[in-house]
């Protein structure tokens, strides 16, 4: 089978439903009506994201999204007070320092919900980071519905990331949303340490009470949400990456570069 082909059939299959959900929109289940000129993106450049999927939030009202980061040792040729080279020393470092990101309720978790955002969702993180919501290391994220009272636009928002700690979080509120979908500049799970200690993306628990420590109790011990439809992006534009290492490299450097 040739394998391009199949990916191309399958690329025009979710070409074909985005159309005919969009000529629908003015009537379908699925329409955003506050979407407005968000809803185009330029598609020339591949998807402005690299990761989209639907997550089922009913179980709750309030979830953690969590980055975390590891500890690489690293050269630092700059010089100290004292003139000398700085030398070796560990840095916490994670996959990117910010990453845009887009909430975007939807009526359900399959495949048909997703596309019908879709657009109105690319063209949203699309924006430039500049003109995205800054949001802060252990902030809230209020995400509402975009239909009915209380119904407003999704924002791009640019989550920043804790340089000084291995866990960064951002609490989620989801009042009367039952599934969102997510599009994120990087993939999640980038940011994922794995292993002992290792936590999912998207947890199913509320610590925006809790202080450092008991937050990384709680989300140890909660229920990860994983994605239920997932986008099949692979056009997305290539990201260059902090210091040089490549996501995924978890080495630690015992040589004096020459």
């Amino acid at each position: 089978v040739d394998a391009k082909a199949c990916k191309c059939t399958a690329y025009s299959r979710r070409a074909m439903l985005r159309a005919s959900l969009l000529l629908l929109s003015a009537r379908s289940a699925y329409a955003q009506p506050l979407a407005g000129d968000k809803c185009t993106f330029d598609a020339t450049a591949g998807e402005p994201f690299e990761f989209g999927a639907t997550f089922d939030v009913s179980a709750s009202n309030k979830q953690t999204w969590v980055a975390q980061a590891v500890i690489l040792k690293q050269y630092n040729e700059a010089l100290n007070d004292d003139g000398e080279v700085i030398g070796w020393q560990e840095n916490v470092v994670y996959a990117d320092p910010e990453m845009k990101i887009v909430f975007y309720p939807t009526t359900g978790t399959a495949e048909e919900p997703f596309e019908a955002v879709h657009d109105c969702g690319a063209g949203v993180i699309e924006q430039d980071r500049e003109t995205c919501q800054d949001v802060a290391e252990g902030s809230t994220i209020t995400i509402p519905p975009t239909t009915g009272a209380g119904a407003t636009q999704p924002l791009c928002y640019n989550i920043k990331f804790a340089t000084t700690k291995l866990t960064s979080v951002f609490h989620l509120v989801t009042t009367n949303v039952d599934s969102v979908a997510i599009f994120a500049e990087h993939d999640p799970t980038e940011f994922e340490r794995g292993g002992i200690g290792g936590i999912h993306y998207l947890m199913d628990v509320d610590t925006s009470a809790m202080g450092d420590d008991a937050a990384l109790v709680a989300l140890g011990a909660a229920t990860p949400i994983e994605p239920v439809f997932q986008d099949g992006v692979d056009n997305a534009p290539e990201k260059e990456k902090p210091w040089g290492l490549a996501i995924g490299s978890r080495f630690l450097l015992n040589a004096r570069p020459p």
